[in-house]
């Protein structure tokens, strides 16, 4: 964080010494306008300093539309397209918290609007970025020549900034909408949406297989199919077909690869368009949210009832929290618990998983054979899609015991906050662990955390409590980031007793520090008053010394005046 001083420049101190002198003197003069000039100079550099101290924290450098850049100074002359790709180049000056840009085109002719945002995103200060949006013109925009583009940068505290261009399009006359159907694109073998973000699981390093199906509805000849894949920061691969000829209503299926290097996998653009001998198109957008997991999920705990111990003959219940981290909805999953070396097994369907959405809580019950020997065993859980193979496995050791009634009932609830906390800020963020003992005898219970390469730790009142039973007692988690590792984190909290050991998986969003706290608000607002006050006190202090000189001076020439009229009459 850079340090902040309301006045910037000499100019704004300079401002201030004139606007005060000019207004001293007027007072002293009994010149009023050259006090009223004096107290304008004076308010303005203080309205210009509190202006300063809310400036924009980012620049847009560039903008380009459909590859072409373009600028404020004049029309800009584009290709006509019925979707403008939008990309734009800006850096920060101070980190930008939970910012956003906008593009905003509006028709010259209809003042009809269309728009697209991105989502909400962090940025280091002095950093520089590049994000792409989609335009896509609707039917009472598609027939005008002259729009205004305006892109905008907008932050958390609604600081921004915005620039517009004038976009004027050239038209072509032997272009038309190829008369042919982009039925589907698949990629990697699976279907994706068109105009939406579409989830990706993809291996780092390998061509992208992309499928197009097509349905001719008339004679094509000549005809080839594009794939583009644009990246965030304004880098494009794509790929070409060899050109071919379709009847009226045939179906085909072309095959393209796309290159893709090494790198860290984000949001892309894939655009697929058809183009035949005489220019004539077709073209359809899709979004891409592309990841090396195979299944975007979290498992977030799996829990048993009764915990590790269970006598042959029992159910045993098993309760699985599991958690959507992707960006679209997950759709025709199953989940299956099972003992393998027992041969039991339970299974459920789930219809839809929404994304980045609450746990989703799903229960099984088992029963364990009777003639099952005592031993440690593992409950395995498989969590997959109906769809093709991607699954995700994990495996929870219990034991099979001639356990008494009573050993049965030693059942302990865990509850930790679903939701992440938010830490920076200079702030630490709390997570309240309630424990209950619902078991026939007093239990200790060790509080621990792994994986919490962020940050520090520490349990209050305790790291160690004693329940008895059927009580419930409350510690809370204080967590603190002492690194610059900021955006999403999760950690696991370990909850143990002599038999029994329970992991929670925990989120935390760890934020840059705002220029714009509590603190530093107070602190320029003590300087700013400091400033008007000893600007008041130089004032009044001249005013005064000006006065009493003055009557002083009255006060002598009276004295004169009375002494010579006393030698006159003697």
């Amino acid at each position: 964080m850079s340090n902040y001083s309301p006045f910037k420049s000499n100019n704004n101190v300079e401002k201030f010494k004139n606007g005060l002198i000019l207004g001293i003197l007027g007072e002293a003069m009994n010149a009023k306008k050259i006090a009223t000039i004096g107290y304008l100079l004076l308010f303005g550099c203080i309205i210009s300093t509190i202006a300063a101290a809310t400036a924009q924290e980012f620049s847009i450098d560039r903008v380009k539309v459909n590859n072409v850049a373009v600028s404020t100074t004049g029309p800009n002359l584009i290709e006509d397209a019925d979707t403008f790709l939008v990309t734009v180049d800006f850096t920060t000056v101070l980190a930008l918290e939970r910012g956003h840009v906008e593009a905003i085109l509006k028709g010259k002719q209809s003042g009809n609007v269309v728009a697209d945002s991105t989502a909400t995103f962090d940025l280091a200060k002095d950093n520089s970025a590049t994000v792409t949006l989609s335009l896509a013109l609707i039917d009472s925009l598609r027939s005008e020549t002259s729009f205004d583009l305006t892109i905008k940068i907008v932050d958390a505290r609604n600081n921004f900034d915005q620039k517009t261009f004038t976009l004027q399009t050239k038209r072509t006359a032997a272009a038309r909408d190829l008369d042919i159907s982009i039925d589907s694109v698949e990629i990697e073998g699976g279907a994706v949406a068109e105009n939406e973000n579409n989830f990706i699981s993809f291996d780092n390093g390998n061509d992208l297989d992309v499928r197009v199906r097509l349905t001719a509805l008339e004679r094509v000849e000549d005809a080839h199919i594009d794939a583009i894949l644009m990246f965030e920061n304004g880098d494009v691969i794509a790929d070409a077909t060899t050109t071919f000829d379709m009847a009226k209503d045939e179906n085909s299926v072309k095959k393209l690869k796309l290159p893709i290097p090494r790198f860290d996998l984000g949001n892309l653009m894939l655009k697929v368009r058809i183009i035949d001998a005489e220019g004539d198109s077709e073209e359809k957008l899709y979004g891409l949210k592309v990841s090396q997991e195979k299944l975007p999920m979290i498992i977030s705990s799996l829990s048993l009832n009764p915990e590790n111990n269970i006598e042959a003959g029992k159910s045993l219940s098993a309760a699985l929290n599991i958690k959507n981290s992707g960006v679209v909805p997950l759709e025709g999953m199953l989940a299956k618990v099972s003992i393998p070396e027992l041969g039991v097994s339970a299974v459920r369907f789930i219809d839809s998983i929404e994304a980045n959405g609450k746990p989703l809580t799903e229960e099984f019950l088992l029963r364990i054979p009777p003639e099952a020997p005592s031993g440690t065993y593992k409950i395995r859980l498989e969590i997959s899609s109906q769809f093709n193979d991607e699954g995700i496995v994990k495996e929870l050791p219990f034991s099979i015991g001639k356990k008494s009634a009573l050993a049965m009932q030693e059942l302990t609830e865990i509850n930790a906050p679903i939701d992440g906390q938010v830490i920076g800020d200079g702030r630490t963020a709390a997570y309240p662990v309630e424990i209950s003992n619902k078991g026939a005898n007093a239990k200790s219970y060790t509080i621990l955390v792994k994986n919490l390469d962020f940050g520090t730790y520490f349990v209050s009142p305790s790291n160690s409590i004693l329940i008895k039973p059927w009580e419930t007692k409350s510690v809370t988690l204080f967590v603190t980031a002492d690194r610059k590792e900021y955006g999403q984190k999760h950690f696991t909290v370990l909850v143990k007793s002599r038999n029994m050991e329970n992991e929670i998986l925990l989120e935390a969003f760890v934020m840059k520090k705002s220029l714009f706290n509590a603190k530093n608000m107070f602190l320029g607002f003590l300087l700013l008053s400091a400033i008007i006050f000893a600007g008041a006190a130089a004032f009044f202090g001249m005013r005064f010394y000006m006065e009493k000189s003055g009557k002083s001076s009255e006060r002598g020439e009276d004295q004169k005046e009375s002494s010579a009229a006393e030698t006159y009459y003697l």
